[in-house]
């Protein structure tokens, strides 16, 4: 790994060679220039396609101001979801009010894991990675069986690819509103989504459909 002097130390062509490389295999931080942040200094500066990019390096990072540094995130943070989102309606389950349309305050937790800690109200397991074939386990465990209907309140709901492996899970809360989350990174919210969102989102997927019967307890 570099030292963050390394970078500050080049000639301004390799620096500019660098950070366009940076922003064309889109790796590092690499945020959009704001109106907020037009006082970042050229060596960290990148045009492309009509566009203005602030490629962050370490030390340049370190001389922001708290308040510049939340707005880059901010920005940064849109990239990677709308923040639009619906309401947790009066009658939605007592254990998702803390997590709806909030943010985790560490990468990890997947769109399973959050279906999972909404079917089992198991708290620990909405910070946790899960892959494809515990969440089948865990659901099953759980008492969920495969349905063949429309999605009702309670149910799970996963997209999954032509070789049945899951590429997306959600829950649904009722009124066609379902606790969600894309992606795994902290810049990903939990959020209440509205199905017609969600079906457009991933249209290009099959769903499948888990039910608990109504005999079955956790």
């Amino acid at each position: 790994m570099a030292k963050s002097e390394w970078f500050n130390k080049l000639p301004k062509d390799q620096k500019n060679m660098l950070n366009k490389r940076q922003v064309e295999i889109n790796r590092g931080l690499v945020l959009p220039l704001n109106n907020t942040s037009s006082n970042i200094s050229e060596d960290h500066l990148v045009f492309k396609n009509n566009k203005t990019y602030i490629v962050v390096q370490s030390k340049m990072w370190n001389s922001l101001s708290y308040q510049l540094k939340v707005e880059m995130l901010l920005e940064y943070a849109k990239k990677w979801d709308s923040w639009s989102c619906s309401e947790l309606p009066e009658k939605a389950p007592i254990h998702l009010k803390q997590f709806a349309n909030t943010f985790p305050y560490k990468a990890g937790s997947n769109c399973l894991s959050a279906t999972l800690f909404a079917a089992t109200q198991h708290e620990w397991m909405i910070h946790e990675w899960v892959h494809p074939q515990t969440f089948l386990e865990g659901i099953k465990k759980a008492g969920y069986l495969i349905h063949e209907g429309d999605v009702e309140d309670t149910d799970i709901i996963t997209w999954i690819n032509a070789e049945g492996v899951i590429q997306h899970a959600s829950y649904c809360i009722g009124d066609k509103l379902f606790f969600n989350k894309n992606g795994q990174t902290f810049y990903n919210p939990w959020k209440i989504v509205e199905w017609t969102k969600l079906k457009e989102e991933w249209k290009k997927f099959n769903t499948r459909i888990y039910r608990k019967p109504y005999n079955n307890q956790i």
